[in-house]
């Protein structure tokens, strides 16, 4: 695949994302893809039905969220994102209660392609800003 083409399947993923369209994120995969967050206690993913569950997952942890690519880089059939997340974190994120408050945190994200759509995909979140928002007293107000 070409850098373009990479390109703009991981846009339509941003912009599924972003709407938490579970089944546009669904239809970017191969029926066999692995689909893993690294360190992410529901480990590896491996197919559609499994991996919609951690995207329903993922949309119950975290409420409305934006992804922002910084920068790009383009392999045979791969491409690595370094993105930023800002995101409500509404529910549980690696056993911590969001409790609502608004997090902005670092992803980098690694996509192998066959047959124009994504047949692997790893996360890598900056767990340490993440969990520092997270676990940081809250203002009163």
């Amino acid at each position: 695949m070409t850098p373009e083409e990479m390109d703009a399947i991981f846009d339509v993923f941003v912009r599924a994302h972003r709407a938490q369209d579970i089944d546009g994120l669904i239809a970017l995969f191969t029926e066999d893809a692995d689909y893993e967050v690294v360190g992410d206690t529901y480990g590896r993913r491996r197919g559609h039905a499994s991996i919609r569950r951690r995207y329903e997952e993922a949309f119950d942890e975290f409420g409305e969220a934006s992804l922002n690519v910084v920068r790009r880089s383009h392999g045979e059939n791969l491409l690595v994102t370094e993105s930023i997340m800002t995101a409500t974190a509404t529910g549980t994120i690696f056993g911590v209660h969001g409790g609502g408050r608004t997090v902005r945190y670092r992803l980098l994200h690694l996509c192998e392609f066959s047959g124009g759509r994504i047949s692997r995909h790893t996360v890598w979140v900056d767990a340490t800003e993440l969990m520092a928002q997270l676990l940081a007293p809250q203002d009163p107000r």
